[in-house]
């Protein structure tokens, strides 16, 4: 009879509550712009500078990450979150896009709380039931937009002003607490002991800062990819460029749909959103259980299979099925990627891959709100992505188990590779040995006639 697994270790919830805050800071900025794009209070532009911003800010905070810590990263990176958000409230119309590209360089190091809930249960075997728990915080985050729109503009009658300053609240609140319980990564901390070259570090600080990222960023790039190899590290890219794609592209679609002459349909809004719950809850059942891959490679799939069925009968259960796959999908990603990568290129790994997420958004942002674009045609789009996410997460190695402060993964890598390098040597040392059987054969077959010739 197996061993019951031990059960998972408690979590800092303080930690928590401050890597949610920020995690659910990004749920309610994109809803909340999304919503006054739709209702034409914003510029339908908004959106797309916003992503822009975040194009920025993950190729900046996932080297800065590696190179000056998680602590100080997630720092900047909500500090830049909270002031723009509330400059947003009190400036122009004809200025809102270049404040949300700012707002989005700072969503931009969106990937290190993942990090640093990751490096500190690396060993554990419940590792995604609990990284997972932050994504609660993004579901919350989504429930919240459509209660507080209905409660801002329709209960209260208030401006478009009070309701961008109440959802600015959680990135404030993520920034004071995480300054007094986020504390550097272990983890971290061993690499740079153990890697650290002073010659390298004399030569950066003879630079400026932006110089100092720029050559970071080069020396960073050429690792990750070294550290998982080229096909695996393109298929990880083209799945974040497709989950991106197909979540904000059906958070588009969905809000093109409930939105009508008649107003907004806060009902199924606030059932389309409760579903990120659900798909956050089977994420930390099944990722643990079943496997990170297997779970990507389904709920992708069926994703796209929902999606496209709602944009065509637009009933809300479909809606709902396919939002939760989806979330499911997107979670496991977020779980799977930072246990790919060693600590020293974890954070810029992580923030590479989601430089490409950040263009799927950028790009269903600008595609997918056309008017000349039918919902039908959007969900050919949703599900075409997310079947292309379906059969790239099968070129990933399952992560499942693996301790990232010994790079169990990476071992396993090099293991596999050694293997096959050993049975290529012994594959060919057997080819020369039978070559030799068969050459000496012939010259004593030729020698045995020339006697008989005699």
């Amino acid at each position: 009879m197996p061993s019951p697994q031990p059960s998972p270790p408690p979590q800092s919830p303080y930690l928590l509550l401050s890597l949610g805050l920020c995690t659910s800071s990004d749920a309610i900025l994109v809803l909340m712009i999304s919503y006054l794009s739709s209702s034409q209070i914003w510029p339908p532009s908004a959106v797309a500078y916003l992503f822009l911003g975040e194009l920025v800010g993950s190729l900046f905070f996932g080297p800065y990450a590696d190179w000056k810590g998680r602590r100080k990263s997630f720092l900047v990176s909500c500090g830049f979150i909270c002031g723009w958000s509330f400059v947003g409230a009190f400036v122009g119309l004809e200025k809102i896009c270049w404040v949300e590209f700012c707002v989005g360089i700072g969503v931009g190091g969106f990937t290190i709380p993942f990090d640093i809930l990751s490096e500190s249960h690396s060993s554990s075997l419940h590792r995604a039931s609990l990284v997972v728990q932050i994504n609660y915080f993004w579901a919350l985050g989504a429930i919240l937009v459509p209660l507080l729109e209905y409660l801002n503009f329709v209960l209260l009658n208030k401006t478009w002003r009070t309701f961008v300053i109440i959802c600015s609240l959680p990135s404030l609140f993520a920034l004071i607490i995480g300054y007094f319980v986020v504390r550097e990564s272990e983890i971290w901390l061993k690499t740079q002991h153990k890697t650290t070259d002073e010659s390298t570090i004399s030569s950066l600080s003879s630079h400026s800062t932006i110089l100092n990222s720029s050559s970071l960023i080069s020396e960073k790039a050429n690792e990750i990819i070294t550290s998982l190899g080229w096909y695996q590290t393109i298929s990880l890219w083209i799945i974040w460029f497709s989950k991106s794609f197909s979540y904000y592209g059906m958070v588009i679609v969905t809000s093109r749909i409930f939105s009508s002459d008649d107003g907004w349909d806060y009902r199924r809004s606030f059932f389309s959103c409760g579903s990120e719950v659900v798909g956050t809850w089977m994420t930390g059942v099944l990722a643990d259980r079943v496997g990170r891959i297997p779970t990507m490679m389904w709920s992708f799939l069926l994703a796209g299979v929902f999606l496209l069925s709602f944009t065509i009968y637009d009933h809300i259960a479909l809606c709902v099925i396919g939002r939760v796959m989806l979330v499911l999908a997107v979670n496991t990603t977020w779980i799977a990627t930072p246990e790919l990568y060693e600590t020293s290129v974890r954070a810029t790994g992580h923030g590479a891959a989601n430089f490409f997420s950040r263009g799927g958004a950028l790009i269903a942002s600008m595609y997918l709100v056309h008017d000349s674009m039918s919902t039908e045609q959007c969900g050919i789009w949703l599900f075409l992505f997310c079947l292309i996410g379906s059969i790239c997460s099968y070129a990933l190695p399952e992560t499942k188990g693996v301790n990232l402060e010994t790079n169990q993964l990476q071992e396993k890598l090099i293991s596999t590779t050694v293997t096959i390098e050993m049975d290529v040597r012994e594959f060919d040392k057997r080819t020369a040995e039978r070559t030799q059987r068969e050459t000496d054969r012939h010259e004593r077959i030729e020698g045995m006639g020339s006697k008989n010739i005699v």
